[in-house]
């Protein structure tokens, strides 16, 4: 996930703790809002991904997101292990990790670069709702910056289960200011088809 003037990464969850079952698929499409609560180089922008994904079985599913509408476009994809389910007085827990790459328009500016993703979850059912924690870190490997750049987000969400097929997501992220990075917060929400 990333952003072209100053390399601010994207790093919504859009997912909760429990990992798709062997041969499920999800279809998904998520608005996201990015802001910032000062003043700042970085501008606030909107932003569409699709995501998809696929349990492969025993806890662990394969999941990918695009995004849409914006000057850069952003591919990336995570493995998702969830070694506890939601169960009678504890909450399901995962892990997660992965790649992406972002194709920048003006090459001239700035290159193509890729970055890895990580991040853990903890959910639980609350009156027949999902509710999520996570923290998730993204590590962008621009190349005309002479270090990998690390962004990070404290990620809170909702899973609004509408049926057994359609789930509705809603999601905060917030950035921790670091001393040498601007970063940005971001609201977002949308639908997932469950099949």
């Amino acid at each position: 996930s990333a952003f072209v003037f100053a390399g601010s990464a994207r790093a919504e969850v859009f997912q909760d703790a429990e990992a798709l079952e062997a041969a499920e698929f999800e279809l998904g499409f998520e608005g996201e809002f990015l802001f910032n609560d000062q003043a700042s180089e970085l501008e606030n922008e909107a932003l569409v991904y699709g995501h998809f994904g696929f349990g492969i079985g025993r806890g662990i599913d394969l999941a990918g997101r695009m995004s849409f509408f914006s000057d850069d476009t952003i591919f990336g994809g995570d493995l998702q292990y969830g070694p506890l389910d939601d169960g009678e007085g504890y909450p399901a827990f995962s892990v997660y990790g992965g790649g992406h790459f972002v194709d920048l328009p003006d090459k001239k500016a700035d290159a193509d670069y890729w970055g890895l993703d990580g991040g853990i979850i903890m959910s639980e059912s609350i009156l027949e709702q999902v509710f999520y924690i996570a923290y998730d870190v993204d590590v962008n490997f621009r190349p005309e910056e002479d270090r990998a750049r690390l962004d990070q987000r404290v990620v809170l969400g909702a899973r609004i289960i509408m049926s057994e097929h359609l789930s509705f997501f809603v999601e905060a992220g917030y950035a921790p200011r670091s001393r040498a990075e601007e970063t940005r917060h971001y609201v977002s929400g949308g639908p997932k088809l469950y099949f």
